[in-house]
């Protein structure tokens, strides 16, 4: 059988406002395969973005222990998880998260400064995955230029451009009209049809269905898969 990408096993993340604790996540396990599709769904304060920030390796849990290609990253110290972050995960957020005073190319090929590509291959590279989301001709625009569906396909080819073994989405159409909803929620499923790992946070049952999986959750648990 393949092995995970990303492994939870028994996550708990608890937070404090001052005295009182919060239990964000209560002894989640989830494992997630190359080419999956799923959406983690639930209401505001069941823990969807917490297991997203977890699974990402922007957070660590209070107990329990996060795998990523078999390795126990929460031993790993902050520049060994930044490694795998950059090379790993591709991420994409509700507020697209786009320098505004970047054009689309030099947007998308940030991750490749930090992993230091030399410019040429950036820029090469950053065309090609603006060709692949459907922006061709808009390569040159800065974000105040590009409508809010165009914003959330240059993010999605940014956290393309390195390949990564996995694609993390929070609520990628909460900011978008209805039509340029669908046409992201598309590029996913597109996406996927091309062999990417593709996870996505969502409150909307609508996204969900896109995906092959849904993993719900309430009250920091998982309370159903199907």
């Amino acid at each position: 059988m393949t092995n995970p990408i990303a492994q939870l096993i028994k996550v708990t993340k608890t937070y404090y406002f001052g005295d009182q604790p919060f239990h964000a996540l209560q002894g989640v396990s989830l494992s997630i395969y190359p080419n999956d599709f799923l959406a983690i769904i639930g209401p505001s304060g069941s823990g969807k973005s917490t297991i997203m920030h977890l699974t990402g390796i922007l957070d660590v849990p209070s107990q329990g222990r996060i795998l990523f290609k078999g390795r126990d990253v929460t031993k790993l110290n902050d520049s060994q998880l930044a490694k795998i972050r950059n090379q790993q995960i591709g991420f994409v957020f509700q507020q697209f998260f786009l320098l505004s005073y970047l054009n689309a190319i030099d947007n998308v090929a940030l991750p490749l400064v930090y992993a230091g590509v030399p410019l040429a291959k950036r820029r090469q590279l950053a065309i090609k995955m603006l060709e692949k989301v459907g922006l061709k001709d808009k390569i040159y625009n800065r974000p105040n230029q590009l409508s809010g569906g165009q914003q959330q396909r240059v993010a999605i080819a940014r956290a393309l451009i390195n390949k990564p073994s996995l694609v993390l989405a929070d609520e990628p159409t909460g900011n978008l009209d209805s039509v340029s909803g669908r046409q992201v929620l598309k590029l996913f499923a597109d996406l996927h049809k091309q062999g990417h790992t593709i996870v996505i946070v969502t409150h909307d049952p609508q996204v969900a269905k896109i995906t092959r999986k849904q993993v719900h959750l309430k009250d920091g648990k998982i309370i159903k898969i199907n």
